[in-house]
């Protein structure tokens, strides 16, 4: 799966779960800059674990700032390298 997939998914599982528009989504702001709460921030963790089939740890999540694409890198990391190609 390359990046710039990967990118579409987590934003379009953004707009999704916290009603905010893509154009305003900026990628090198955290969730919270971008303007979602810390509950949306869990639905969109459990949102991503599904739809990637993959286990995110909290402490890379929620307990430190993470910027769109830091969670995008995060979504790539923990891919099966069979299914990760950057």
């Amino acid at each position: 799966m390359q990046r710039q997939e990967v990118a579409k998914m987590v934003t379009d599982a953004i707009v999704e779960v916290t009603g905010i528009p893509e154009a305003q989504i900026d990628r090198n702001k955290t969730l919270i800059k971008n303007g979602a709460d810390s509950l949306e921030a869990i639905e969109l963790m459990n949102n991503l674990e599904n739809k990637f089939d993959i286990q995110i740890a909290d402490s890379d999540f929620l307990e430190k700032p993470i910027t769109v694409d830091g969670i995008i890198d995060l979504v790539l990391r923990l891919l099966p390298s069979a299914v990760a190609v950057a």
